[in-house]
């Protein structure tokens, strides 16, 4: 079934392969569970046989890809319970960030990399690696305002060294819109942003 909102990502895998993930609807589940995350892998000429990354069931939105070596890193928003009828502010209240890895044949169990059962929604989020060390930035807004237009704005970051993931940390909270959040792991651990205070 063809998908108007896909969003596809490309990524050059270190043999020289393509990979490609977007957000696809099977047309077998529930409207408001009705998307999951595919991928594809180009070589020798052709694609692939698109395949899911992994099934939840539920809503899965916005894959974002990283590279580091020999590995692709994946976050990606997803339902932690069926959406199906569910108003819009209620469905906000249960979206997780989670994170997967591709080694280049599969992918890894999907891990939740936020505060799971928050009732928060993670928008604006991006990852960046190096050497086995990934580190994945996003926003909440205290109110799941996804304008930021009231509540308080909070930027989270969460790293994962070697497998294992450190304590989610808060490092910047504003009742002003934040935007162009940005991570980079090149020389360091590097966070962009903009704060927006005039209101006009």
């Amino acid at each position: 079934i063809e998908y108007p909102y896909a969003e596809p990502a490309l990524i050059r895998l270190a043999d020289g392969r393509t990979l490609m993930v977007w957000v696809g609807d099977s047309g077998e589940k529930a409207d408001g569970d009705r998307t999951s995350i595919y991928y594809s892998i180009f070589t020798d000429g052709a694609w692939s046989a698109p395949a899911i990354v992994h099934e939840s069931g539920t809503y899965n939105d916005h894959p974002v890809l990283c590279q580091a070596g020999n590995q692709v890193y994946m976050v990606w928003m997803r339902g932690d319970t069926s959406l199906d009828g569910m108003e819009t502010q209620e469905a906000l209240k249960h979206l997780d960030l989670v994170f997967s890895v591709f080694n280049g044949t599969a992918w890894t169990e999907p891990e939740v990399v936020s505060v799971a059962g928050n009732g928060l929604t993670e928008t604006d989020y991006a990852l960046a690696a190096d050497a086995g060390t990934v580190t994945v930035i996003w926003l909440e807004n205290s109110e799941n305002n996804l304008l930021m237009a009231s509540g308080t704005n909070t930027i989270h970051l969460r790293t994962r060294t070697n497998g294992n993931w450190d304590s989610e940390s808060v490092i910047y909270t504003s009742a002003n819109m934040i935007t162009g959040l940005d991570v980079d792991r090149n020389e360091g651990l590097q966070i962009t942003y903009s704060v927006t205070t005039d209101d006009t």
